[in-house]
């Protein structure tokens, strides 16, 4: 019966203790304005994703209490975590000395041995939560305060350069060209113009491998190219004059440096791209080698790379590695 009465006083206890935790917790003030706009016909679009406290929160950098909190903000993330992290070491240091209590209770109403040595027990892991609890406190805003700070403000961008490959010196056969690439199950024309561009690239997937030695030739059944042998293969399949060999010989004359590339990959010097402009860069500062990519619409792009082979991709991953531009 002691056991019951225990039991019953630590869950009264608890319940009392923790249901104010529920007023405290945030509500999104955007689903709230989204409902809103939705019952009344309003115009959901102006609707932010601000949280509003249910209960205001202290501040801890004094000032009025925290009663929203915008998780974009410089700063707020790192504050909310803060407070957090301080409402539950002090929920464990109030759990441990109600567990202390309750095990003096049971330690001097009991008579009999082994419920004294439980109750003993439960007052020796509360002591030693107690000290975990004040200890977590201690070496946080004591010792090292900085653990705490998980504003990301501080951090450094570091820019991270993946070779894509590189470029051999294997000059391309056109007079073999179309037999080689047809046997290999790829499209090749020598027709088409501009409207052929996209088919003919996109022909080379799953029919082709990367390799800067053996480019311009036909291995076990595939084609092997490197990047600027693919522009160039691409462009003469399609009945277009060679672009140039290599990245150097395609950006060497008749391209544009590029000074800016619209986010959405669509625009290179504020001019629209057409399908079938070569963009790309030549080896030199950061870049070990030149790479070639075909424009094919849509902020997209084709090209052969080490890692992937030919495949499309969006223009914006390169954004600020493109240094020129050839148009067709």
């Amino acid at each position: 019966m002691k056991k019951y009465i225990s039991y019953i006083l630590i869950s009264i206890t608890l319940f009392s203790f923790l249901t104010p935790v529920h007023f405290s917790l945030a509500e999104s003030a955007y689903d709230i304005c989204v409902n809103d706009a939705v019952s009344n016909g309003g115009d959901a679009s102006k609707c932010n994703g601000t949280y509003n406290l249910l209960a205001p929160l202290p501040n801890p950098n004094g000032g009025d209490q925290m009663r929203d909190f915008d998780p974009t903000q410089q700063g707020n993330l790192s504050v909310y975590l803060n407070l957090m992290i301080k409402l539950f070491i002090g929920i464990c240091a109030v759990l441990a000395v109600i567990m202390i209590v309750m095990g003096g209770i049971e330690y001097m109403t009991s008579e009999l041995p082994g419920e004294k040595g439980d109750g003993k027990g439960k007052i020796i892991n509360a002591i030693f939560g107690l000290i975990l609890a004040l200890g977590a406190w201690t070496l946080l805003y004591t010792i090292n305060p900085k653990l705490l700070d998980s504003s990301l403000s501080s951090l450094k961008n570091v820019e991270v350069t993946v070779e894509l490959g590189g470029e051999g010196t294997r000059e391309l056969n056109t007079a073999t060209i179309k037999t080689d690439l047809i046997s290999a199950g790829i499209i090749c024309p020598r027709d088409g113009g501009a409207n052929a561009l996209t088919s003919i690239a996109q022909s080379y997937v799953g029919k082709s491998s990367y390799s800067q030695e053996d480019r311009n030739t036909i291995k076990g059944g595939k084609a092997m190219i490197d990047c600027s042998s693919y522009a160039s293969q691409v462009y003469v399949c399609a009945g277009l004059p060679n672009p140039g060999g290599t990245s150097v010989g395609i950006f060497g004359s008749g391209s544009t440096t590029a000074t800016s590339v619209s986010s959405d990959g669509t625009k290179v010097n504020g001019v629209s791209l057409k399908v079938g402009d070569l963009i790309g860069w030549t080896a030199g500062g950061k870049e070990k080698y030149g790479h070639v990519m075909m424009y094919i619409g849509n902020g997209q792009m084709i090209d052969a790379q080490g890692q992937g082979g030919v495949a499309v991709r969006p223009v914006s991953s390169y954004a600020k590695r493109i240094k020129y531009v050839k148009p067709i």
